[in-house]
């Protein structure tokens, strides 16, 4: 297990489960007095995102901060030509399928890229918002070294989990035949020799709570 360095002694941290806002004794304890409220990969776990952020603002002191990082479950593919880079979102029937299923349950597979508009909404200030590729594999690690462990992680992990993920939303709306499909290509996205350019995107939104 990796180690924590021993935080300072004026830094407090409070773990709690997003189900249990805004009844919990934590929520209570600490409204309107965290400095930072932090969350990460909700999508697929999340039914009232501007609820829920809503509730986040409420926990943090005037000047105090919420952080929130989550993905578009979407494969882009860059190309280069001439020196002019171009971003194409494939938008594959997988995608439109697991979109499709994550509505009929109140959720969003593109969350990631709404977080700014749901943190504004909820009368946070200076939202900011920065937006990384988040590689298919390690082809984007000449130009970004940074990127190779992620990006492998991401293909031999996450994405791979998108499979039985894609069943278990699907099992209602889709034949066997019709998810197996499916399966296959996320699948061929993931082969090694189909990778190269590939990439989803990973979104980190930062607002502070007005004085």
């Amino acid at each position: 297990m990796p180690q924590r360095n021993p935080e300072p002694s004026n830094v407090s941290y409070v773990t709690g489960n997003i189900r249990d806002l805004p009844d919990s004794s934590a929520a209570a304890r600490w409204a309107g007095k965290a400095d930072l409220v932090f969350n990460r990969l909700l999508v697929l776990g999340m039914r009232d995102w501007p609820g829920y952020i809503k509730e986040a603002a409420a926990l943090v002191r005037p000047g105090g901060y919420v952080e929130m990082q989550d993905i578009v479950m979407s494969i882009w593919k860059r190309t280069v030509t001439a020196g002019s880079v171009t971003d194409v979102n494939l938008v594959r029937e997988y995608t439109r399928a697991m979109a499709a299923a994550a509505e009929a349950r109140g959720m969003d597979i593109a969350c990631g890229e709404k977080l700014a508009g749901w943190m504004k909404d909820a009368g946070l200030e200076i939202v900011e918002e920065r937006v990384f590729p988040f590689p298919v594999g390690d082809w984007m690690a000449k130009e970004a070294p940074e990127t190779q462990d992620m990006g492998m992680l991401f293909a031999e992990v996450t994405l791979p989990a998108m499979a039985p993920a894609l069943k278990m939303m699907c099992v209602n709306t889709h034949s066997a035949e019709e998810i197996a499909r499916l399966q296959a290509e996320i699948m061929y996205d993931l082969a090694e020799e189909n990778r190269y350019g590939k990439f989803t995107k990973y979104h980190v939104v930062v607002g502070r709570k007005p004085v």
